[in-house]
């Protein structure tokens, strides 16, 4: 009876994790494509004066960067690139 408790446990945490990794990916990109049309309207000299944009820049670049290689990559491909799981 147990076991079958850890598995259901283990199922339910895992849909749990994938329908979050969903939802990290697509914010994600809202964000690159909140980047891209503030470079565009902008101007990439005027956008990167401002430091909260370099910031930004950076940060978006890095989650879109994981994201994408998390979530195109099979299971257990690139283990440096997850969680421990």
């Amino acid at each position: 009876m147990i076991s079958f408790h850890v598995y259901d446990l283990d199922v339910e945490e895992n849909s749990a994790q994938k329908a979050w990794q969903v939802v990290e990916f697509t914010f994600g990109w809202i964000y690159v494509i909140e980047m891209i049309l503030k470079v565009y309207s902008y101007g990439f000299e005027n956008y990167w004066r401002i430091g909260q944009n370099r910031f930004d820049f950076v940060i978006t670049v890095t989650i879109a960067i994981g994201e994408t290689i998390d979530f195109a990559s099979p299971d257990d491909a690139l283990p440096f690139f997850t969680n421990g799981e």
